[in-house]
């Protein structure tokens, strides 16, 4: 009898997953249960440690004082709001070699449980992930399909 508990919540969780993809309505006691077994984009896997994020940017990031201050105030900014209407997205520009995987590094660190390895943590790299023009449609679904699997 023990031993089907587990499975019986396996097969809950995934009756409700489609059920609450295909009614496209949110189910609070869904979420609670889901976020018992896998990783959420909630506390306690999403944190909202400010202090964390100053305290690595200065341990670890020098010569970039732009990056640090306008960072943290748009973090801040964004998740003061309390309903935002759209995701809080960072472009990280330059040339190679000036640090701007290395901060969506540490931006993991700071805010995910799960750090890098979050399933709430995606990099694309521009010459890696999209080298050719004539693909750019294709990229587009592609990064779409990447952020729903989220």
């Amino acid at each position: 009898m023990n031993c089907k508990f587990p499975i019986l919540i396996l097969v809950l969780i995934l009756i409700l997953n489609v059920l609450n993809s295909v009614v496209s309505v949110k189910m609070p006691f869904f979420d609670a249960i889901k976020c018992k077994f896998y990783e959420c984009c909630r506390e306690p896997y999403l944190q909202k440690d400010y202090v964390k994020l100053e305290l690595y940017l200065k341990m670890k990031l020098f010569g970039q004082p732009l990056v640090k201050n306008t960072l943290i105030s748009a973090i801040k900014g964004h998740y003061e709001l309390k309903n935002p209407s759209k995701a809080l997205v960072l472009s990280f520009h330059g040339s190679t070699g000036v640090g701007k995987t290395y901060v969506s590094q540490i931006l993991a660190e700071s805010f995910y449980m799960k750090g890098t390895k979050s399933a709430y943590y995606k990099v694309f790299v521009a010459t890696k992930d999209f080298p050719h023009n004539e693909k750019i449609n294709e990229y587009k679904f592609g990064i779409f399909k990447e952020l729903l699997s989220c």
